[in-house]
């Protein structure tokens, strides 16, 4: 890559931190934090414009706050939790925070460096097993949050988000998803496609009629099921 992408990362334990920093380094990413906590100011001489990458290593619940936190510096942010494993609505909670995809500790090094290759050109990236979970859990259009089952795989599916045509989005309307299971709120997403905010809220409200549901997380769960089976590509082990 002819420009380094910068990399925060933030996990409570010394030894996985910097051994993934040194990974990243010698794959070509340029670390600009990396800590147990994550920075409660901007890093001086980082401007907040900026769209770095924070990976974050610790507990689900904590790394929500996490990236929240970081996200309300540097709100062009694009966060990939790194869990042990995880259940359908922690994942789910990760993303109402700001998370845009997370991957587990026992993936390989290549997945995990594609997927943040992925999430930094604005690639929506989920893990398979999950998608798989929430297809299930999902028919009808009825989200049984009971009992969730823990995802253990490391294989990820990772795709742009490709809607069959029933779904009816117009283009504009597709973009606006895209930027919404990237995480984003109302306001980043009318600076990313230079439009209005209250252009962007009438086309939320257009999504989630077209969709019926009511909630943006509903709609990370019902794009799940849209995603165009032909363009997953698989990232394994």
């Amino acid at each position: 890559m002819n420009v380094l992408t910068q990399i925060m990362i933030v996990d409570p334990s010394i030894l996985f931190r910097e051994g993934l920093r040194r990974i990243l380094t010698e794959a070509g990413f340029n670390t600009i934090w990396c800590s147990d906590l994550a920075p409660s100011a901007p890093i001086a001489g980082l401007a907040d414009e900026i769209s770095p990458l924070l990976i974050v290593g610790s507990e689900i619940a904590e790394a929500s706050a996490q990236v929240s936190s970081v996200k309300r510096i540097y709100p062009y942010s694009k966060a990939i939790i790194i869990a042990d494993a995880v259940t359908q609505h922690e994942f789910i909670s990760a993303l109402r925070y700001g998370a845009q995809t997370l991957i587990l500790k026992h993936s390989s090094c290549d997945a995990l460096i594609a997927t943040l290759r992925l999430v930094a050109d604005g690639v929506a990236a989920f893990p398979k097993g999950l998608i798989e979970a929430l297809i299930l859990e999902t028919a009808g259009n009825q989200v049984r949050v009971s009992a969730p089952r823990h995802i253990d795989q490391a294989a990820l599916a990772v795709a742009p988000v490709q809607l069959e045509p029933r779904a009816n989005l117009s283009n504009r309307e597709s973009e606006v998803l895209n930027q919404l299971l990237l995480g984003r709120t109302n306001k980043e997403i009318a600076r990313a496609l230079v439009i209005t905010e209250a252009t962007v809220k009438v086309h939320v409200k257009a999504i989630f009629r077209k969709a019926r549901v009511r909630s943006r997380t509903q709609v990370v769960i019902w794009a799940s099921r849209h995603i165009a089976a032909h363009e997953a590509v698989l990232l394994a082990d």
